[in-house]
């Protein structure tokens, strides 16, 4: 199995968050994609935008090679699944060449991880019900929260979870 470096990512890489944004969202039809500025949306810019200068802001990226692969961040947000001002809400990426390879359960271990030493007790995810990361998603743990008709809101107890 190939190694991928992972580490938290620094002042000078946030501007990578805009790209990972991007390949985060679930598009289900390949042959019609949503354009690249849909991430400069208010929904979706609250996300990134200034990202490093807020408390709570932490990213960790993985890297093959020179090349950002994943990346996994989190922000406390009032968001698409907000719980409440202490539990953030977590977001990850993983280019598609990647997928399947390990890299995304890596990088939310290693985001618990962080977030236990930063004294939180659980974070948040939002996803498609028909996205295939979901699957990853519940076997790690994250119990789902709420539901509509497209998508589940998950938590992950950083309690309960080792």
């Amino acid at each position: 199995m190939k190694h991928y470096t992972i580490k938290q990512v620094n002042a000078l890489e946030y501007q990578i968050l805009q790209k990972f944004l991007y390949e985060a969202l679930f598009q289900p039809d390949p042959k019609n994609l949503f354009p690249f500025s849909i991430v400069e949306t208010a929904e979706l810019n609250k996300y990134i935008d200034k990202f490093g200068q807020l408390i709570g802001d932490y990213a960790i990226v993985s890297y093959d090679g020179e090349n950002p692969i994943g990346l996994v961040w989190m922000r406390l947000v009032e968001g698409y699944g907000h719980v409440d001002s202490k539990t953030p809400e977590l977001n990850i990426s993983i280019l598609s060449p990647y997928r399947g390879k390990e890299i995304g359960r890596t990088l939310l271990q290693t985001m618990f991880q962080l977030l236990k030493d930063k004294d939180y007790r659980q974070v948040l995810l939002s996803e498609q019900k028909a996205n295939r990361a979901l699957a990853l998603y519940l076997a790690l743990g994250f119990d789902i929260y709420a539901e509509d008709e497209e998508t589940f809101t998950m938590i992950y107890s950083l309690i309960n979870n080792d």
